[in-house]
């Protein structure tokens, strides 16, 4: 035990000198003898950038719009893939034939589980399928009061569903009350 500790204390005196060591000049990197970075920096204010409608001759995208007023002389209770087949390179079939139900919505041949669709800024793509199930939004069209569908690759802020296009519709105000007071003289 002791001769132990004795070869123990001499390797650990006689490797001492070589820990001990200063690197010589030219094994130093470059990086050891570089300055310290002079630039200065400066903190930007927070900038946040939201899109979601295109405006014409602003945006690089082809997109349509279909106003309150449209909407009102071309629906009569049809599913809204039906009514938005009407603008360009969209395309609307059903699977039972008569246009109500389960109805589906191809924009530049993208089906719709590629398509973004939003009411006042909320997805209304599934979770899992990232379709639209249009027959889950009965009579959706009389409380719109504007849709805006954009064709082709559309912003981020849809989210990978958007490869194909991207559908925002807005909304009316689902109740308009109107209080009124007064007094009436007997």
């Amino acid at each position: 035990m002791i001769q132990n500790k004795f070869s123990l204390l001499l390797l650990l005196v006689l490797t001492s000198p070589l820990v001990a060591q200063e690197i010589p000049p030219l094994a130093r990197t470059k990086a050891d003898t570089t300055k310290s970075d002079t630039l200065k920096n400066y903190l930007a204010p927070e900038i946040t950038v939201t899109a979601t409608r295109a405006r014409e001759r602003e945006t690089p995208a082809a997109f349509s719009n279909l106003d309150r007023e449209t909407l009102r002389k071309n629906f009569y209770g049809q599913d809204a893939a039906q009514v938005l087949s009407e603008l360009p390179s969209t395309y609307f079939y059903s699977d039972n034939g008569n246009n109500f139900g389960y109805s589906y919505l191809r924009i530049r041949g993208f089906s719709q589980d590629r398509i973004a669709v939003t009411l006042n800024g909320m997805p209304l793509n599934d979770a899992e399928s990232h379709s639209v199930f249009w027959i889950n939004q009965p009579d959706l069209l009389s409380s719109i009061d504007d849709i805006q569908v954009q064709r082709g690759v559309s912003q981020s802020a849809y989210g990978a569903a958007a490869i194909g296009g991207a559908e925002n519709m807005v909304s009316s105000a689902f109740a308009d009350l109107r209080l009124q007071t007064g007094a009436m003289r007997a």
